[in-house]
């Protein structure tokens, strides 16, 4: 009787069928991780994996909080934040709290999301987030990229700022200039070198205009966003990978292309 209503044209249960068929084909099957930092794409040294993956352990052992990596070598062509989202619900990453992050890397797209749980908004801003990717993003030209390096930059900043929330400190983890930081918040340099600029345009008649032109041209560096002192390898004495806690992300973050 029912195989017969699914030939008629507007039958409930052709409706039905129909939904249920879709929702089969649009089923996105996403792999299981098997640790905290997860290279599918197989870019990363074991050195590079092992640090990380220790200071995850430790974190997630002295705070409660939990730092995913998700490298996968594409994500079928999709948009990285709606990516992000339904990997955060698979995978259910974060604590009883909400308080958790993922870094989601897609190699063939380039594209990058920093996903934020809601329980670590307050700390792990979009602001900052937005920092967290900029970072990487630098390390990453096209054709020479510096995927360890990255994961690495991105990883120390992430972990740097839940371990100052939390008041903890990681093994072995490295030391984080930000006199760079230091400066943009205060505006007396600034006050300075516009002072001096001025004299400088006054007393050569505007010819150090077309010295500074130049200089920028010429000069094309790329600036940073602070340097990490050394370290050593983290997590040593901790557990390893014992799953997700199922948190909820907040749809907070930052991403985009590289």
């Amino acid at each position: 009787m029912i195989f017969k209503n699914l030939l008629l044209p507007g039958s409930k249960w052709a409706l039905a069928f129909l939904l249920l068929f879709c929702s089969i084909l649009g089923a996105v099957d996403y792999p299981k991780p098997t640790a905290y930092v997860n290279d599918y794409a197989g870019i990363l040294t074991p050195e590079t994996k092992n640090q990380i993956e220790g200071w995850a352990i430790e974190l997630k052992q002295k705070t409660d909080v939990e730092l995913a990596i998700a490298v996968m070598p594409d994500i079928g062509g999709r948009d990285e934040n709606s990516y992000a989202v339904d990997l955060w619900k698979s995978w259910k990453i974060g604590n009883a709290r909400d308080e958790g992050v993922l870094i989601l890397v897609a190699v063939a797209e380039r594209r990058i999301k920093i996903e934020v749980g809601y329980g670590s908004e307050a700390y792990l801003t979009d602001a900052y987030s937005g920092d967290v990717f900029r970072n990487m993003r630098e390390l990453l030209p096209k054709g020479a990229e510096q995927w360890d390096q990255a994961l690495m930059q991105g990883s120390l900043m992430l972990l740097d700022r839940i371990a100052k929330e939390k008041g903890i400190q990681l093994s072995g983890f490295p030391t984080y200039n930000q006199s760079n930081n230091n400066v943009k918040n205060s505006p007396i340099p600034f006050i300075v070198m516009a002072i001096i600029f001025v004299f400088l345009v006054i007393v050569t008649k505007g010819k150090i205009l077309e010295v500074l032109l130049w200089a920028i041209i010429l000069g094309g560096g790329r600036g940073g966003g602070g340097s990490w002192g050394g370290g050593n390898s983290g997590g040593g004495g901790f557990g390893g990978f014992g799953g997700f806690g199922g948190g909820r992300s907040g749809g907070g973050g930052a991403g985009g292309g590289f």
